[in-house]
């Protein structure tokens, strides 16, 4: 199964299933492009294919949408090549399922940018707020309406090291 899978990145493996309604001018022209399927372990990834002759990997950038990304190619002249800007945006409608872009098996080979996405299922969780010191709490103990000198013995009781170096008001002159 890793070679399947290391075969459909490395482009070796004919996905499994056309995605007709994304599929653009065929390959065979400048920024032709396919998406198709392919299962690879029991997982479903959408694979898109984009011709693009001259293209250099910084003259590339993906932007993620929701369910989908936006390649904007923007090649420049060189021996034999027109400079071209390219832009497509591949939008996965919702009822093909969830898809998350792998950005780690993106590449840029031979005149061609493969693209990969992962589809996925959502999971339901719940969020909280982490626990918060607020002052509010401390109002309870009341610290606040003792008279100086019994918070002061209060202090000493609790905290018998503390007496030897208690503030003057607490010592009797």
């Amino acid at each position: 199964l890793e070679a399947q899978r290391a075969a459909v990145q490395k482009g070796q493996l004919e996905p499994s299933t056309q995605a007709p309604h994304l599929d653009g001018q065929g390959l065979g022209v400048d920024f032709g492009f396919r998406v198709a399927d392919s299962e690879v372990d029991h997982e479903t990834l959408r694979l898109v294919k984009i011709q693009c002759p001259g293209v250099e990997h910084r003259d590339v950038e993906v932007e993620l949408l929701f369910n989908g990304c936006q390649v904007t190619v923007r090649r420049r002249a060189s021996c034999g090549v027109e400079a071209a800007n390219w832009t497509k945006r591949f939008e996965f409608p919702p009822q093909d399922g969830l898809f998350e872009f792998k950005e780690d098996q993106m590449r840029l080979e031979h005149g061609f940018l493969h693209l990969v996405f992962r589809a996925y299922a959502f999971h339901s969780r719940v969020v909280r707020f982490p626990k918060h010191f607020a002052l509010s709490e401390t109002d309870a103990d009341q610290w606040w309406d003792y008279p100086e000198d019994i918070a002061c013995d209060m202090m000493a009781q609790n905290h018998s090291e503390q007496v030897k170096t208690a503030p003057a008001a607490c010592t009797e002159s």
